[in-house]
């Protein structure tokens, strides 16, 4: 997607709240709060 605008486009969104991953959620402090 590097260099290709149209593609980021494509493939993305401007509208988005809060998206995270955790490997960990058990020892993650972040994941107490979700």
């Amino acid at each position: 997607m590097k260099g290709d605008q149209e593609m980021v486009s494509d493939c993305t969104s401007s509208s988005f709240d809060r998206v995270i991953a955790m490997m960990n959620p058990e020892d993650s402090w972040v994941s107490e709060w979700q």
